[in-house]
């Protein structure tokens, strides 16, 4: 025979033997070797979970208190408000503007989004529903005018992606900064649908 198959005919007769000797008690604790019981799966999340190192929460942005990154107070939620002119005056608000004839209640705020931030940053809005609502008087020189106030619908939006543009003021405020920054009656609007941090 050529060398070849006397080497193919050695490895079969190997394999043969090795097959045949291995007993019922063998095979089962050779396929036992494989199994995982639950404790072991257990003990390996355990393992797991003590070897895990937790992102820090405090940020170099948080220690500079730069309120106009997002990359600050990373345990908490975070409410945009932008610096918008109302009448003669400037307020810090959470972006708004007026609805257009036609355009619904979401595609006002898409719109107000991209207007007031820029096209660069994208969010994902929850639903096409408002959360909540704040509701106000006009002066009383508009009132006579037939103008009596306003009602201003929120929407529940989370950032996704980019930035917004470097020239619009912005800031992203706690519920703690928020209740020292915006008008009171706003404010006890506004923290009635927030969520908790």
């Amino acid at each position: 025979m050529p060398d070849i198959e006397t080497r193919f005919h050695n490895m079969l007769q190997q394999m043969e033997f090795e097959n045949s000797t291995i007993s019922d008690f063998e095979m089962q604790k050779q396929n036992n070797k494989n199994r995982k019981t639950i404790q072991d799966f257990e003990d390996s999340w355990k393992e797991e979970f003590t070897n895990f190192k937790f992102a820090e929460r405090i940020s170099e942005n948080e220690e500079d208190n730069a309120v106009m990154s997002l990359r600050r107070k990373l345990d908490k939620n975070l409410v945009l408000l932008v610096e918008q002119k109302i009448g003669d005056s400037n307020f810090w608000i959470p972006p708004q503007s007026i609805r257009k004839h036609r355009e619904t209640m979401i595609q006002t705020a898409h719109r107000t989004v991209q207007e007031l931030c820029g096209n660069n940053i994208k969010v994902k809005f929850y639903g096409n529903a408002p959360i909540g609502f704040y509701q106000y008087k006009y002066p009383k020189n508009l009132q006579e005018r037939g103008q009596n106030g306003a009602k201003i619908f929120y929407f529940l939006a989370k950032y996704v992606s980019g930035d917004i543009s470097p020239d619009i003021k912005h800031c992203w405020l706690d519920r703690e900064e928020l209740k020292k920054n915006l008008h009171p009656d706003l404010h006890k609007s506004l923290v009635k649908f927030l969520l908790p941090d």
